[in-house]
């Protein structure tokens, strides 16, 4: 069972009502429920912290839009980041580098990885542009 976060088990941080005795209740009968979300400026480990403190067992059980963009991302492979620290934290975890723009040597990049970016400027997405180039 495939379960998405926001707007179905909390919605703004605070818990839908029923979704955590439905959880329970899938898992009761043997379902396997992972969860997934395409926030992708928190840690998938955060929102795991989030759904423990709920009362759901969630430990490895989150799969997040930064990690499914990860995954396409090989151990040594150096990746332009335009998004939070979700990506971030997945592409380290990867065993990738992740490319400052400030470094400048954004250009260098062998993958650029876009998402929500809530301290998104221009510089940055120059150097992201030109990374793709």
């Amino acid at each position: 069972m495939i379960c998405d976060l926001d707007g179905v088990v909390w919605l703004e941080g605070a818990p839908i009502d029923g979704a955590v005795d439905a959880i329970a209740d899938l898992r009761h009968c043997g379902a396997e429920v992972i969860f997934v979300t395409n926030n992708s400026t928190v840690r998938s480990s955060d929102h795991e912290r989030i759904l423990i403190d709920l009362g759901i067992d969630a430990d490895g059980a989150v799969i997040s839009s930064a990690d499914a963009a990860a995954a396409c991302v090989d151990a040594g492979q150096r990746v332009m980041v335009v998004g939070g620290i979700g990506i971030r934290a997945a592409v380290h975890q990867r065993g990738a580098i992740v490319v400052e723009a400030a470094q400048g040597d954004a250009a260098s990049a062998d993958v650029v990885i876009v998402g929500l970016d809530r301290d998104l400027r221009y510089e940055r997405l120059v150097a992201a542009t030109q990374a793709i180039r």
